[in-house]
């Protein structure tokens, strides 16, 4: 998974930094002629998160103007996105808001469920009555982990939280399939099957 975003970022014009624990992956980094950044012990903890590393990573590099953050899960995103992206970002960004990459929600989130202390179901949210047709459901969108661009003064002043969102987070919209993320072994199934229907199409 790792070497698809190494592969995705190869041909950028902008320094690429990897930030790891993982001597193998450090090294692998090296080879394609990445910056390296290891990470320090407190860095690689379960309880880390991911503004955590980029506030490390503001104050070893802080001639960096922003910085986009691309998570090795999701592997369908590709160079076009990454491109894309930053296009988006310079005809809508600044300096004092972030990018996220987002997806539609197809599941009706408006009919979710949860169950009660009596073991009964309940509606998550009171209007989930007015959108029971599919078609009738407006569009809402999930943080796909796909791409993020956040700003360095941003990251040194602590206005972005642990979800990575900031006061003012500008959205680039990706399909349900490109933005498709690897949390778990089936998804890392059904993502082998997407990569390879479009390699057999190519």
């Amino acid at each position: 998974m790792i070497e698809w975003t190494f592969e995705s970022v190869k041909k950028q014009p902008e320094k690429v930094f990897v930030s790891g624990d993982s001597q193998e992956v450090l090294d692998l980094a090296k080879e394609y002629g990445f910056h390296i950044l290891k990470r320090d012990a407190h860095l690689c903890e379960d309880e880390t998160t991911m503004s955590d590393v980029l506030f490390d990573f503001a104050k070893k590099v802080p001639s960096q103007e922003e910085v986009m953050v691309l998570y090795p899960t999701n592997v369908l995103r590709g160079e076009f996105h990454i491109i894309e992206s930053r296009g988006l970002w310079q005809a809508k960004g600044t300096k004092w808001g972030s990018l996220m990459s987002v997806s539609p929600v197809y599941h009706r989130p408006y009919g979710l469920m949860k169950i009660d202390e009596q073991g009964c179901l309940k509606l998550n949210q009171p209007e989930g009555t007015q959108y029971y047709r599919k078609q009738d459901v407006p569009i809402v969108y999930r943080a796909n982990g796909a791409i993020f661009i956040i700003p360095i003064p941003l990251l040194l002043d602590c206005k972005v939280d642990s979800q990575l969102f900031s006061e003012k987070t500008l959205a680039y919209a990706m399909s349900e399939e490109d933005g498709f993320e690897i949390d778990t072994e089936t998804d890392l199934t059904i993502a082998e099957a997407l990569l390879g229907r479009r390699l057999a199409s190519k």
